[in-house]
């Protein structure tokens, strides 16, 4: 699968890809294919100073490495995405509304006779922009094998049920936020 993803120019997934295979016991006598994967992504993302060749020489420290380096490249946003995909609330962008902490100060909730309550932009709002943050109470989609069953993001790598076909997650985060509720509706 990094592979496929490497050909793409998805490296940063490319990496969860290969930090996904160590963990599930890529076979070791391969180490120098997947070492090699990982030098070329750190390469192609300008970060090759954080992989120098003679320092590895064990599946661990790879492993080890390669958790840190995906953790500090999606920290610091050195990758744009999406705001329909951030789904965390202590984002520092989002700037809560002072009367109600779950809306964004760019809307405000105001009401009258003909329409009861509703929100209204009291500033610029573009495509995508973050305004309402709530959990739901409760979640569905019909598009089966296509956006991950957690988040609805659109799934580039799919990260399946261990134990059904009809569903597919974009995360091993969002497996194990998912399979919280998904064990009482599993087949």
């Amino acid at each position: 699968m990094s592979a496929v993803l490497f050909e793409f120019g998805k490296y940063l997934k490319c990496l969860e890809a290969v930090s996904e295979a160590l963990f599930n016991g890529y076979p070791r006598e391969k180490f120098y294919k997947i070492f090699k994967r990982t030098q070329e992504c750190f390469t192609k993302l300008g970060l090759a100073r954080i992989l120098p060749v003679y320092s590895i020489n064990s599946y661990e420290t790879l492993s080890s490495i390669l958790r840190e380096s995906i953790s500090m490249l999606k920290s610091e946003k050195l990758f744009p995405i999406p705001n329909f995909a951030l789904k965390y609330v202590g984002r520092k962008d989002f700037k809560r509304n002072t009367d109600i902490p779950t809306v964004s100060e760019a809307v405000s909730i105001t009401w009258d006779v003909e329409r009861g309550s509703f929100m209204v932009a009291v500033a610029d709002i573009s495509p995508g922009d973050l305004i309402l943050v709530e959990k739901p109470v409760a979640k569905s989609l019909d598009l089966k094998n296509s956006v991950c069953y957690e988040c609805f993001v659109p799934v580039q790598v799919p990260y399946p049920c261990e134990n059904c076909v009809y569903v597919i997650f974009c995360s091993l985060k969002c497996k194990e936020i998912a399979l919280n509720y998904h064990k009482r509706e599993c087949p």
